[in-house]
């Protein structure tokens, strides 16, 4: 493996790992959180540890957020002759 090769797999690496923390960042930004003080403390590990703040953001965020559940209305597919009968103005 040449040193070429290995900076285009350490710059391909890099990119990804950029990628993955803005869209944690983005994700923390726009999720609430059971505790409102858990989005900062993920805003700041994210931003001083990236590395560790990343992971431990995938491994563990996903508990401390509330929950939306889906009404059965969205979930509910109405056939085509259903569909016909509906009065939405």
């Amino acid at each position: 493996m040449g040193p070429e090769t290995l900076l285009k797999l350490l710059g391909t690496i890099f990119i990804l790992l950029f990628l993955f923390w803005i869209f944690a960042i983005i994700d923390v930004v726009t999720s609430d959180f059971k505790e409102p003080s858990n989005k900062t403390i993920w805003i700041v590990l994210l931003i001083f540890l990236p590395p560790l703040g990343y992971i431990l953001y995938s491994f563990m965020a996903n508990s401390q957020k509330v929950k939306i559940p889906i009404p059965d209305h969205v979930l509910y597919r109405a056939q085509p002759e259903e569909r016909d009968n509906w009065d939405i103005k």
